[in-house]
């Protein structure tokens, strides 16, 4: 057999040093990716439950509703699953204000979240009416 010197191609060990190179720059574009996917997961569910809370804070009975005293209201919500928490606080007499607190909680992928939103609510002061 005649051996030449001209070896046209690549080793067994330089094909395997490709791959193993190539192989790690693969795995840490995936990790990225699934990491990428976990953040939109988390702040697609945060997102829908702020739009939930928004949608509770500006129903009819919420806004309608006179008031007198503090009031906490907690409803369950199936789908998505969350628990909010309407807490009605109000202020100083003298200013006709409202602090309206919706809180929600649900749990995340990894640990329990939560959202509040906050609306201040001023309601204009009833006339008296002279008899």
């Amino acid at each position: 057999m005649i051996h030449s010197k001209n070896h046209k191609g690549f080793s067994l060990i330089e094909a395997v040093i490709a791959i193993a190179i190539i192989g790690i720059f693969f795995v840490s574009v995936i990790l990225l990716q699934m990491g990428s996917f976990q953040k939109d997961i988390r702040y697609s569910a945060q997102l829908e439950r702020v739009l939930l809370l928004k949608n509770v804070l500006y129903s009819p009975e919420v806004i309608r509703d006179q008031h007198d005293k503090e009031v906490e209201k907690i409803q369950e919500v199936k789908e998505p699953q969350t628990k909010i928490t309407l807490d009605i606080k109000l202020q100083e007499k003298k200013n006709n204000l409202e602090h309206i607190i919706a809180q929600a909680s649900w749990d995340g992928l990894v640990r329990k979240e939560e959202e509040k939103l906050l609306l201040l609510q001023f309601k204009v002061p009833q006339k008296k009416e002279k008899s």
